[in-house]
C-alpha cells in the first residue's frame, strides 16, 4: 500500500478536484495525486475495461504533460490498489474488480464472485485421499489414523486473473462422493454438498489473518514473493454438528475485501467461548498440515 504519511498529507490538502481531462500545475494537489485520480475515474467509468491494455508511461507523459516520476508514482498507486496489473509480454492491463465477501453469510467463494457479475474459472490443483495430520483429524472429528480427502483449487476471474487459492480437507466419505463425480470438483462446493450429496450445511467458524506470499502462493496467485495476502481458516458444520470441511483460502490483498455488519448487543449464546478459543489457537498455527 502507499506511504501512510504521504496518504495523510494528501487527505489533508484542501483545493479543487483535478479536471477529469488534465492535471493542473497551479492546483494545491500533487501532480501524481491528480493523475491517479483521473486514471482511477476513467477505469471506474469504463473508459478502460477489465483486460484492456492501459496507456504506457510514455503515452501518459505526453498526454498529460507530466514527468516520468509523476507517471510512475500514479501507476504504482493504481497497481498497489488492484486497479491495474503489469504483465510480462503484455504491458499494463486493467485488473478485474475486487470482490467483497460478506462475513455474516456462509457462502462459497464462487457464489460471492458470481454475485458481482464476474465470470469465474476453476483449476483443480489436487484431489486425492491422504493421511491427515493429527490436527486436521481433530478439527474434522476423525479417529486418529482415519483417511481424509483433500481438494486444492485455484479460482480466477477476467483475463485468467487468480483471486483465491483454496486448500480443503474433507472426511473420506465426502471425498468418495467427489471422486465418483470428478466433474463436480470445480463447482460451488456448498451447493454441491447440499444438492448432490444431500448434506444440510448449518454454520461455520472462521478465523482471518494476514500473511505474505511465499514461493507456492506467489507462483499460483501470480504475485511477487512477499506480497500481502489475506487468508481465512474455516470449519463448516452440518445441522447435526458434524464438521465436513476444514479449509484455508488465500486472497491477494488488492483483490479482495471483507464486509460485516456490527451490532451493539449481547453475545450470541449459541457460540461457546472455550471451543472457539481452542479452534483459534489451533488454526493460528501454520503447521496445521498444508502439504
Amino acid at each position: 500500500m502507499g506511504n501512510p504519511q504521504e496518504e495523510m498529507a494528501e487527505i489533508g490538502q484542501v483545493g479543487r478536484e483535478p479536471s477529469p481531462d488534465r492535471v493542473d500545475p497551479s492546483a494545491p494537489l500533487d501532480l501524481h495525486y491528480q493523475l491517479r485520480q483521473i486514471l482511477q475515474q476513467q477505469i471506474e467509468r469504463g473508459v478502460y475495461k477489465t483486460g484492456d491494455s492501459f496507456p504506457t508511461s510514455r503515452e501518459l507523459r505526453e498526454r498529460y504533460g507530466v514527468s516520468t516520476t509523476t507517471v510512475e508514482r500514479a501507476l504504482r498507486w493504481l497497481a498497489e490498489h488492484g486497479l491495474i496489473q503489469r504483465k510480462a509480454g503484455r504491458g499494463t492491463v486493467v485488473a478485474a474488480p475486487s470482490v467483497t465477501s460478506d462475513l455474516s453469510k456462509l457462502s462459497g467463494v464462487l457464489d460471492e464472485i458470481e454475485s458481482f457479475g464476474l465470470v469465474c474459472s476453476t483449476r483443480v490443483l489436487r484431489a486425492e485421499r491422504f493421511q491427515p495430520t493429527d490436527r486436521q483429524s481433530e478439527l474434522l472429528g476423525l479417529v486418529r489414523g482415519e483417511p481424509a480427502f483433500r481438494l486444492d483449487r485455484l479460482r480466477a476471474v477476467g483475463d485468467d486473473e487468480p483471486v483465491v487459492l483454496e486448500f480443503g480437507t474433507y472426511p473420506s466419505d465426502i471425498g468418495d462422493s467427489f471422486l465418483a463425480k470428478p466433474e463436480l470438483m470445480a463447482g460451488p462446493l456448498y451447493q454441491i454438498m447440499e444438492t448432490e450429496f444431500g448434506l444440510q450445511l448449518n454454520k461455520a467458524s472462521q478465523t482471518m489473518g494476514a500473511s505474505v506470499a511465499r514461493t507456492r502462493e506467489s507462483g499460483l496467485l501470480r504475485v511477487p514473493i512477499g506480497s500481502p495476502l489475506v487468508y481465512f481458516d474455516r470449519i463448516v458444520y452440518l445441522t447435526n454438528g458434524r464438521p465436513v470441511q476444514f479449509a484455508r483460502c488465500y486472497f491477494p490483498a488488492s483483490r479482495y475485501s471483507f464486509h460485516v455488519w456490527l451490532r451493539r448487543t449481547g453475545t450470541d449464546p449459541s457460540v461457546g467461548s472455550r471451543p472457539m478459543r481452542e479452534q483459534i489457537a489451533a488454526l493460528a498455527d501454520d503447521s496445521w498440515g498444508l502439504q
